[in-house]
């Protein structure tokens, strides 16, 4: 996935994977439960968790909207983004952000995730034991003949996914950042990607420490200020709709932490094979 930024003049090159989805994968399940428990006219408002949008290269790797149904004249509000960067530098990512929020000036919270990896992936070189053994069987392995190869001991962050001698994946650290925007939630305006006030931005490491406190704080505000825009939204539509049930303090946004673990350890033997598939078929043999 290409984006060009016109601004800075810089061209981001993405290549996403099962690992690069997800953090915003686990974060869209979470959204997508909060708003099922929202007791919001379903059949006059429609919300959105999107994830692996390529039609515009502006909307990165997660989408939150809200939209009204009842007139076509009500567009649609983009409430929230997420973006993952895997393996690469963060400064890209934080372009592609300072775009997405002028696009988007309705946005309230924006999200970003780093996954790094131990050290940089390279495929097996000519000549080594992965080579010599992969390279040359006469036809691919699948998925699970190939994961196979890993061992008996479960999946986890803290272990890599070494086949025939050769890493093919591995976890160094998951980092998220959280940024939300303040002021009246049906005023336009635009998330700082730069700030360092800790009423707007929190940072922290999930993995192999968890520091995500701030982080959590930020996305739960960011969620209520979602609510909040959802509630002004059904008054729009719903004059005297009565919003007391939208506002149950027992409704609440949970970032299942779990779940995002789950979801990093799932996508690491995925990647480990979409890699080892396009090597084996990629590859001239000598």
């Amino acid at each position: 996935r290409l984006t060009y930024n016109h601004k800075e003049r810089t061209l981001l090159v993405e290549m996403p994977s099962a690992i690069h989805e997800a953090p915003m994968a686990a974060i869209q399940c979470d959204f997508l439960d909060f708003f099922s428990a929202l007791p919001f006219p379903k059949t006059l408002v429609n919300t959105n968790v999107l994830t692996g949008i390529t039609s515009k290269s502006t909307i990165p790797d997660l989408r939150i909207s809200l939209q009204s149904i009842a007139d076509y004249r009500f567009s649609v509000i983009v409430t929230g983004l997420g973006e993952t960067a895997f393996s690469q530098g963060l400064l890209p990512m934080y372009h592609k952000l300072r775009t997405a929020v002028e696009v988007y000036p309705s946005l309230l919270l924006v999200l970003a995730a780093a996954v790094n990896e131990i050290r940089p992936y390279h495929a097996p070189r000519a000549g080594s034991p992965a080579w010599n053994t992969l390279l040359f069987e006469p036809t691919i392995r699948s998925q699970e003949d190939f994961l196979a190869g890993v061992g008996t001991d479960p999946p986890a962050l803290n272990r890599p996914v070494v086949i025939e001698g050769h890493t093919w994946l591995s976890v160094a650290m998951v980092q998220m950042k959280a940024w939300i925007r303040l002021g009246d939630v049906d005023v336009d305006g635009h998330i700082d990607i730069d700030t360092v006030n800790p009423n707007e931005v929190a940072e922290g490491t999930f993995y192999p420490t968890n520091s995500m406190d701030n982080v959590l704080a930020i996305i739960e505000r960011g969620a209520n200020m979602i609510r909040e825009r959802l509630i002004i939204l059904c008054q729009d539509i719903q004059p005297n709709i009565d919003v007391r049930p939208l506002r149950d303090p027992n409704i609440t946004f949970r970032f299942n932490l779990d779940l995002l673990r789950t979801k990093l350890v799932g996508a690491m033997g995925e990647t480990a094979y979409d890699r080892y598939e396009e090597w084996y078929t990629k590859t001239p043999r000598p």
